[in-house]
């Protein structure tokens, strides 16, 4: 699972995006995790206003949504599978 979340972050760097800085992507963690303080939210809307940093924004955004659904939706198939096999 990680290894696939990192190819798609680093396939996304490869078409144009810069990373933003330390500071943004720890505040975009924290909004992604409803943990964002007032503080991180202003700083974060004075970045993503800036040229091109919408886009970004709307990556990791992406990405989390991804990562997210991929953990929530584990493989039920498999899990029988494996179950199955425990129990024979």
């Amino acid at each position: 699972m990680k290894n696939g979340v990192v190819f798609i972050y680093r396939s996304r760097l490869r078409i144009g995006f810069a990373m933003p800085n330390p500071e943004i992507k720890n505040s975009i963690v924290k909004y992604l995790s409803n943990e964002a303080t007032v503080e991180d939210l202003n700083q974060l809307s004075h970045w993503i206003i800036q040229d091109g940093n919408d886009r970004i924004f709307e990556e990791f955004v992406k990405l989390h949504y991804e990562t997210m659904t991929a953990m929530n939706n584990p493989d039920v198939d498999k899990i029988k599978k494996k179950l199955l096999r425990e129990i024979k």
